[in-house]
Order: C-alpha cells, then sequence, then structure tokens
C-alpha cells in the first residue's frame, strides 16, 4: 500500500500542485485541513493530499513544491517503519459529523439562470447550463494539461484561459500560457507564452472592448505583477507591480485587484484606474487570512470575492495542521490521489475521530466598490471557490471543491447544481 500511494503521488504531485495554484495562492505557507471522516464514498471520493501540495506566495516555487512534498514522504516513512500490519481503515460506524465543507444537496435545474457555466477541469474546458444542467465538453487537452480561470469576453464570442502543460521532455518543469478560443473551443491560440520554467500567465480579465486582456503574469521565482496585453500579443505591458486576480469594471475605468505589502503582505483589494494609477486599497486584508479573486458586478458597484476567515472569525487551528494524534494509515481515493488517515485524541471536538486532509475553508463575500458594507454570502467552508456574475447580474454562481454553485446576489437561494470537483474555476457566458 506505501508503494501505490508513493508511486501515486509522485505522479500526480506537479499536476495538483499547478492546479491549486491557479485557483488560489495563500500568502504563507498553510498545510492541511482536516475533516473528521465520514465514509468513504463522503471522504475519499476527492484526492485529499492535493490541498496540501499548493504553492504559496513569498517562496521560490521549487523551494515551495519541496515543503509540500516531505511531509508526504515523511508520513510514508513512519508507515513503513511501523509494525508490518496492514494499517486499518477508519471505522466510519461510528461517523461524527464533518469538518470540511458544508455538504449541500444537488439541485434540480434553475429555469430562469441564462446561459452557460464554463469551467475548467483538468485536461478540458466543459459548459453547464444552469436552467436544464445539460453539459458538454468545449475543449479537450493532452494528457497533463491544467486549465484555469477562464474568462468569456463582453460579447460572449471568445474565451480566454490559463493553460499549464509539462515541458516536453517531462524533465524540465513546464509553465502556464495565456490562451484564447472561440465560446466553443475552436481556433485556440497562445496570447502569452510563459518564458521560464514554472512561470504563469493566467486570470485574464477582458478590456469592455474585447481587444485586449488584464493577466496575473507570475515568474518562477514567485515575483507577480498585472499586465495587459493586446489579443495578438503585442502591447504587453506592466500595469501593476506585485498585483493578482484583476478584474476590470463594465466601464472600463477601473482595475480591481489584490495585492500584499512588505512587511506584513497582509493582503488587500485594491482599486486604481485602468492605467493603475490612483491606486487605494479598499478591503484592508488584516481581519482575513486570505483574499482572492475580485470580481466587479455588471453596475460597477459591488464586489464579490473569495476570503479565509474574516471579521469575528476565527479559522480553527484544525483547519491549517493535522492533529496530535496517531497515524492510522494511508489509502488510494476514487480520483487516485492519496490519503492520510489520523485519529484524534479523545477530546478534539469532543469525540475520538479519524480524520482526512482538506484545504483550508473559503467562503464568498460582497462589497460595495469603495469597501463599504461588507456581507458574508456564504457559510460553507469551501476549498477554492471562484465567483463569477451572471451576464443579467441577478445571479451568482462559484466553484469548488465539492462543485458548482448558484445563489442570488444577496446569497439567498443557495443551490449545488452539481458534484463535480472544480480546480480550474469558472466564467459565465451568455
Amino acid at each position: 500500500m506505501v508503494g501505490r500511494v508513493l508511486t501515486a503521488a509522485c505522479e500526480l504531485i506537479l499536476l495538483k500542485m499547478t492546479a491549486k495554484c491557479m485557483v488560489h495562492d495563500l500568502p504563507a505557507l498553510r498545510p492541511l485541513r482536516i475533516t473528521n471522516y465520514v465514509s468513504p464514498h463522503q471522504t475519499l471520493r476527492r484526492s485529499t493530499v492535493r490541498a496540501t501540495l499548493r504553492p504559496c506566495g513569498g517562496q521560490a516555487p521549487a523551494l515551495r513544491a519541496l515543503i509540500r512534498i516531505v511531509p508526504l514522504l515523511l508520513v510514508t516513512s513512519v508507515l513503513a517503519c511501523q509494525p508490518s500490519a496492514r494499517p486499518p481503515v477508519p471505522d466510519s460506524s461510528s461517523a461524527p459529523q464533518l469538518l470540511g465543507p458544508t455538504v449541500l444537496p444537488i439541485s434540480d435545474p434553475v429555469p430562469a439562470a441564462p446561459g452557460a457555466l464554463v469551467y475548467a477541469v483538468p485536461g478540458g474546458l466543459w459548459a453547464l447550463e444552469p436552467s436544464t444542467k445539460a453539459k458538454r465538453e468545449l475543449v479537450t487537452l493532452p494528457k497533463g494539461a491544467l486549465p484555469a480561470h477562464p474568462a468569456a469576453s463582453p460579447d460572449g464570442k471568445l474565451l480566454a484561459f490559463g493553460l499549464y502543460q509539462p515541458a516536453a521532455d517531462r524533465q524540465t518543469p513546464g509553465g502556464t500560457d495565456l490562451h484564447v478560443a472561440g465560446r466553443d473551443g475552436s481556433g485556440m491560440r497562445v496570447v502569452v507564452a510563459h518564458d521560464e520554467p514554472l512561470s504563469y500567465a493566467s486570470e485574464p480579465a477582458w478590456a469592455p472592448d474585447g481587444q485586449s486582456l488584464y493577466f496575473t503574469y507570475r515568474t518562477g521565482s514567485g515575483t507577480t505583477r498585472l499586465e495587459r496585453v493586446n489579443l495578438d500579443g503585442s502591447g504587453r505591458m506592466v500595469v501593476v507591480r506585485r498585483g493578482e486576480n484583476p478584474t476590470v469594471s463594465p466601464d472600463g475605468r477601473r482595475l480591481g485587484y489584490v495585492r500584499s505589502e512588505p512587511p506584513t503582505f497582509i493582503q488587500h483589494i485594491w482599486v486604481a484606474a485602468i492605467d493603475g494609477s490612483g491606486a487605494r486599497s479598499v478591503l484592508d486584508g488584516k481581519d482575513f487570512d486570505s483574499l482572492a479573486t475580485p470580481r466587479f458586478s455588471r453596475d460597477g458597484d459591488r464586489v464579490i470575492f473569495a476570503a479565509v476567515g474574516g471579521p469575528g472569525l476565527s479559522v480553527p487551528p484544525q483547519a491549517y495542521a493535522p492533529p496530535l494524534g496517531q497515524l492510522v494509515g494511508l489509502s488510494v481515493g476514487r480520483r487516485g490521489g492519496p490519503n492520510a488517515w489520523w485519529r484524534l485524541p479523545a477530546g478534539d471536538f469532543g469525540e475520538s475521530a479519524a480524520t482526512g486532509a482538506h484545504g483550508v475553508p473559503w467562503d464568498i463575500w460582497a462589497m460595495r466598490a469603495d469597501g463599504s458594507d461588507l456581507k458574508r454570502l456564504t457559510q460553507l467552508g469551501e476549498d477554492g471557490p471562484v465567483p463569477v456574475w451572471s451576464p443579467d447580474g441577478r445571479w451568482i454562481a462559484f466553484s469548488g471543491e465539492l462543485g458548482i454553485y448558484l445563489m442570488k446576489p444577496d446569497g439567498k437561494d443557495l443551490v449545488r447544481l452539481s458534484d463535480e470537483w472544480v480546480p480550474g474555476g469558472l466564467t459565465w457566458m451568455p
């Protein structure tokens, strides 16, 4: 079993690490979030160790990858040194309550929701119509390719997205290129190519005229900046240094983004003129552990975003580190990834329970574009959710580890449309 898990981990580690990096980079190193074991079909259905392999800002990617690999190797070594009896599979007969995301039932279609949600999963881009729940594949990609952050053009005719692909020699780390394709996936082409191993051009946001893109560029050493480029690849320029996760207001006058400032490196949400001038922090991140993916509403008055923590909220330490308990076994999940199983000492959350790993708990928040009227819209504790507005501004959708969700702008009528793992984010196509 140890050999099987280690082999699976080695094969998937770069892919899983890059997929998580594409969605959210945390500002500091985050170990595991722990979820009480409920049953094999609820916990083993996701690759739990992938949540521990996320590269985080402020460290060189190679070092971050090494930091993430070491815990898995240590776990494997500990198991190898334990008695030869096969590690027990956690017993689900006394199942405690899940400490991970709140699991909503799968809903019926929502006839009033327009258009199609285009989402990114390893190996392709798919479209889901919330009104019928009809699903179709738009782009089929080679093995090992990881698309992320799809963004529909203002007229709905084009899709922009980042695409990680391994290097041809399979020995050198690959990188993420910024692509554009037709709404049906046709005519896919590179707009910005990565220029060094592990560099990253993704998180596109369209200019209102549909002729240029704002995007995050991250060097192989981890330096991040916001850039602008024309669709033909010309006119590339730096707009904001140390910025990421851009969003453009519908009138084309404002640029929103996430930025962390030394020496504390606390993340803030900033709003600037479209050329990057006149920037000001509209949300001080001192009350949050992490901020990501701000999105202007269709009228430009409000901003939604994903966050960990929040004013008056504390993230339990169990969200960031494995418990001080007994390592009881390793197993291979349904998607082929390794799971580490621990048993909590009596007293942790009132009882002893086997646990599995999960990412830190994110939720969706909203505020006015000036930072006022801050509201928490969800209480799910999802892993890496990415929100998006509907074309008519009447709905918000977001993706996460447990599927694709839909709700009203005030957070009401929240439903889960699907249970498909969506690590690469989504966009709403008219």
